[in-house]
């Protein structure tokens, strides 16, 4: 019996992690019509929701990556938050009425310095999910198409 458990657990938990990068890919995917928008389940701007989202996918994968991999996801994840330091894409701005506050996006800096590494980030996230098959079938699988 204990063998029949292990199964099923092995099998059950196989399921978890496809149906966990499902939704973090699903939230790229839905995100990145609009990186701007404000994400109405997490309260964050959509660009924020992709960023995590790949965080996600990345420490998903962790286990199974190689040490080269994971220094390149590393290096991403870090340039990732340099950029964003270095190079907001959200400031706040006094509107002088004493403590309020506006949300100010640079679109230049978006555009110019973190949408490519988002790229580059998301790339490699998923060569990591499908050198370690853990993403959906890839065009050499045999099927309907």
């Amino acid at each position: 019996m204990a063998d029949e458990d292990t199964k099923r657990s092995v099998f059950n938990a196989g399921i978890a992690q496809a149906e966990r990068v499902h939704y973090q890919q699903e939230q790229i995917n839905l995100c990145n019509s609009n990186p701007f928008l404000i994400n109405p389940f997490t309260l964050t701007y959509n660009f924020q929701t992709i960023i995590s989202s790949l965080n996600c996918l990345l420490m998903e994968t962790w286990g199974k990556l190689d040490k080269d991999e994971r220094e390149t996801g590393d290096k991403l994840r870090k340039a990732i938050e340099i950029v964003l330091i270095k190079y907001p894409v959200i400031r706040l701005i006094p509107t002088g009425n004493g403590e309020e506050l506006v949300q100010d996006i640079n679109y230049y800096n978006y555009y110019t310095y973190l949408n490519p590494i988002l790229i580059v980030y998301e790339k490699a996230v998923k060569d990591f999910l499908e050198a370690h098959d853990m993403n959906s079938p890839n065009k050499t699988a045999t099927g309907f198409f």
